[in-house]
């Protein structure tokens, strides 16, 4: 009985040791990881002169985003939700059945917007710093 109990506990743990490390990892992924990327540019910035043509990286996150609300749409809810409820969408932003399309247009056009307008920062940057380095097409 004594080792049943102990592989209960352990499989209890594990699934709270999990959980932490999701919540870590979220952390990090989505406040970390941007303020970092931004200052590192900053402070050690590329020898590198960016292309304007690498703003084309925008058209992965736009069909991820057209996938993310087309399975949303198809699928049971899955992701926690910020009402204690569970939400087809990953992203509280992203949920139409809580906001409707429209608010989720306007959050995925301004999310966009701002994407686009940090990357061309960074081209301008990169552009104006008098590095001739190498270029990235």
């Amino acid at each position: 009985m004594t080792r049943v109990w102990h592989g209960a506990v352990a499989v209890v743990a594990a699934f709270a040791l999990v959980a932490q490390t999701i919540v870590v990892l979220d952390a990090l992924f989505h406040y970390v990881v941007p303020w970092a990327t931004v200052l590192g540019f900053v402070l050690f910035r590329p020898g590198l002169v960016m292309s304007w043509r690498c703003l084309w990286f925008v058209v992965w996150p736009v069909a991820w985003l057209a996938y993310t609300l087309l399975r949303g749409a198809s699928v049971e809810a899955a992701f926690p939700a910020a009402s204690d409820a569970l939400s087809s969408y990953p992203y509280d932003f992203l949920d139409v059945d809580a906001h409707g399309y429209g608010h989720v247009a306007v959050s995925c056009l301004v999310v966009t917007v701002l994407m686009l307008a940090l990357a061309s920062a960074y081209v301008a940057l990169t552009r104006g710093s008098g590095r001739r380095a190498r270029s990235a097409s």
